[in-house]
């Protein structure tokens, strides 16, 4: 017969001893376990021995394998002895719970005094042997004991006190460990909790609504530090994997306090509620910055949740047209920390901010604050909330303009994208101030001046133009004469093809005037400046 290769050998040998030494001993364990139980019932059924002795024989099942597991890894048998500790923590938590809910001979007071005992051994050990498993094994046990103990009499307030003292000791575990599945499972486990205790426990009606936002903050304060504490106390670089709970668990926190406040009606402070979860993430993050300046990781998640909840507040806080002159601001703030930090996240963060306000700017303000139509058709007034829409006019231009020229001078370190986003924001710069100068140009002439309306829009036209002429001028910028000249094209279609046929006589001679003196004045730059055209390098962009 052929022989099979050396390595298909030891490839089959060694799946043969992992089935052997882990499956094999995790279903004795389990059938183990399962025994007991099963022993428990039928020897009560059969009465064999007391319920009292049934119980003492199960505990001593637990110690005994507590016993085995540590003889065994004394024995260089290490994983056999450490899954039969396993074994003996799941039996004394099956035991203390029959002994309490199935033959009732404890009080569930003293069964949750034993359940917390087993939980402090199976963390004890867990440390002791430095193996998270029994960590693990020990919080789902702490977390599991108030609900197959509980009853329909059980406070919450003692539930939600428990939960506090368990975290504090199974994250104290994790912290010097090192271990975060720790975090993420006792995350899990917390909030599930406290959602399932809104429902079968008594005490949580409207008069212990300040009860139920304590430990809501509590819970949110625990699990956005904690993840951050190594960054605070040492000059350890973060991973982003290290942080996975922590925007998950600002946003659950936030809808259960946004929900009690609700119930009070007093929803309108949702918004202090939003600025403190802002100012905590700023704080953690200021006291990285001035620790460790090179936990680039940690300091622009923490400020990206900051400006998250700082959006979040405006229209909570706020209405109408400020709601977009604050996000305006915020965006120009996120872009210079993003720049300060040379970090990528935080400006892309404030482009996506400051292209969602002027969109808002444009299909929400204009239409539906200020009462502009979409043919730009004026129904309350030119002076209706005017300074208010000034106000944010200028915020959106002046916001549009600090982009340009803050990416324009610290951006290099975008790389290649850095020219291509200094134009996108410069061209934006421009038809935001063209578009809004159009729309107030409209709206005031529409009101006041109404047979002017169609000879003022010519002179806009015309004097935009000459300001864009005089630009690709001065900073050699052939891409702004080109479009100047593209719009005195488009300007003098409109005096010939429109003006001169619908506008009185008085205001054609103005469109054509204007439109005349700027034209000629125009060309002379292009006499007066040639040379330095021609010897100056363009910029293209």
């Amino acid at each position: 017969m052929a022989r099979g290769s050396a390595g298909g050998n030891s490839q089959s040998s060694t799946a043969e001893i992992r089935f052997g030494q882990k499956w094999m001993l995790i279903a004795g364990i389990a059938a183990m376990v399962l025994g007991v139980g099963y022993f428990l019932k039928y020897s009560f059924d059969q009465n064999w021995i007391s319920h009292e002795m049934r119980i003492a024989m199960a505990f001593l099942t637990g110690l005994g394998l507590l016993g085995a597991g540590e003889f065994s890894r004394r024995k260089n048998l290490k994983t056999f002895g450490l899954y039969l500790i396993g074994g003996g923590i799941a039996t004394l938590y099956f035991s203390t719970y029959a002994a309490d809910q199935i033959y009732a001979l404890i009080s569930t007071t003293t069964a949750f005094g034993l359940m917390i005992g087993v939980t402090v051994l199976a963390c004890s050990l867990a440390v002791f042997y430095d193996t998270k498993w029994l960590a693990v094994l020990g919080l789902i046990g702490g977390f599991a004991s108030p609900m197959v103990l509980g009853s329909s009499d059980s406070n919450q307030l003692t539930l939600l006190s428990y939960i506090t003292v368990l975290n504090a000791g199974i994250l104290s575990i994790a912290f010097f460990k090192r271990w975060r599945l720790l975090y993420n499972l006792s995350f899990l486990a917390t909030w599930s909790l406290y959602f399932v205790s809104l429902f079968t426990l008594r005490g949580t009606g409207d008069d212990l609504i300040g009860q139920n936002l304590f430990f809501v903050s509590l819970f949110f304060v625990t699990y956005t530090v904690v993840p951050y504490l190594r960054s605070i106390l040492s000059k350890e670089n973060a991973k982003l994997s290290d942080f996975s709970i922590a925007l998950p668990n600002a946003a659950i926190a936030f809808g259960f306090s946004y929900t009690w406040l609700f119930n009070l009606e007093l929803d309108n402070w949702s918004s202090a509620i939003s600025i403190s979860y802002a100012t905590l993430f700023g704080s953690l993050a200021a006291i990285i910055h001035l620790r460790n300046p090179e936990n680039r990781t940690a300091i622009v998640l923490l400020l990206g949740k900051a400006s998250l909840f700082l959006v979040l507040t405006v229209p909570l806080l706020v209405s109408g047209n400020w709601i977009t002159l604050f996000w305006f601001i915020e965006a120009v703030v996120l872009l210079g920390i993003g720049l300060a930090l040379k970090e990528r996240l935080p400006v892309l963060g404030a482009t996506a901010l400051l292209a969602l306000t002027i969109g808002k700017f444009f299909y929400h303000d204009y239409p539906d604050i200020y009462g502009f139509s979409e043919r730009l058709v004026y129904f309350h007034g030119y002076s209706y909330l005017l300074w208010g829409r000034l106000a944010t006019i200028l915020t959106a231009v002046g916001s549009t303009f600090a982009f340009a020229v803050l990416v324009s001078k610290k951006g290099e370190f975008l790389g290649e994208s850095w020219k291509t986003m200094t134009s996108l924001f410069q061209t934006l710069f421009g038809f935001l101030l063209f578009t809004t100068l159009n729309i107030e140009t409209v709206a005031f002439f529409s009101q006041f001046y109404p047979a002017s309306r169609d000879a003022s829009l010519s002179v806009l036209w015309t004097l935009f133009s000459v300001g864009l002429m005089s630009l690709g001028f001065l900073h050699y910028r052939k891409p702004l004469r080109s479009l100047s000249i593209a719009l005195f094209g488009v300007t003098a279609a409109k005096v010939l093809l429109f003006d001169l046929a619908h506008v009185d006589t008085p205001y054609r001679v103005l469109s054509l005037v204007v439109l005349g003196v700027m034209l000629i004045g125009a060309s002379f730059l292009y006499h007066k400046f040639a040379g330095r055209i021609l010897e100056k390098r363009e910029v293209v962009l």
